[in-house]
């Protein structure tokens, strides 16, 4: 019996570990801070996108929580596109910003740089803005099954290994 399931689990094992998908989904989450000149001085925002760590580097954007003064921008007026080994984040990406109107752009190649535009102003840009990854990659199923797969080997080692002891009692 024993035997039956030490090779049931192998045979488990070696599948998941075949059978891992061919693309692994990265999920990474950012906050940001600007400040600059203009009617808006002061810039502070999150946002998360996916991408698949098996191919050509090329973003989605999942969420952003961001807006200038009363305009916010979420998902579906806000884009993201790769940009060297950084990424490009903005209203107008990929097209470039539009003065005058509710728009910014967030840059992340070998250097940062904000720059936006509001209704009625032209531009306004911080050389340096503070960018952090607050979140990096999420494991696929197949790998959280082959964690505690060999949890499972473990305690089953180790339950083994206690039924093997024998205790030797002296008395004095």
């Amino acid at each position: 019996m024993r035997k039956a399931f030490l090779r049931a689990s192998i045979a488990g094992a070696l599948a998941l570990w075949s059978s891992n998908a061919l693309a692994a989904t990265v999920v990474e989450t950012y906050q940001f801070s600007a400040t600059t000149d203009g009617p808006i001085t002061s810039h502070s925002g999150t946002f998360s996108f996916s991408y698949d760590n098996e191919a050509a580097f090329d973003p989605t954007l999942l969420s952003i929580d961001f807006s200038l003064g009363d305009f916010i921008f979420d998902a579906s007026n806000t884009g993201i596109v790769a940009e060297g080994e950084g990424f490009l984040l903005g209203a107008s990406t990929p097209n470039g910003i539009r003065p005058g109107t509710n728009d910014f752009i967030l840059l992340k190649t070998s250097r940062t740089f904000f720059l936006y535009t509001v209704p009625g102003f032209g531009f306004a840009e911080d050389r340096n803005p503070q960018l952090e990854l607050v979140s990096g990659a999420v494991p696929e199923p197949s790998t959280w099954a082959m964690m505690l797969l060999g949890f499972g080997f473990i305690g089953g080692a180790m339950r083994s290994a206690k039924r093997r002891q024998k205790m030797n009692v002296s008395y004095a």
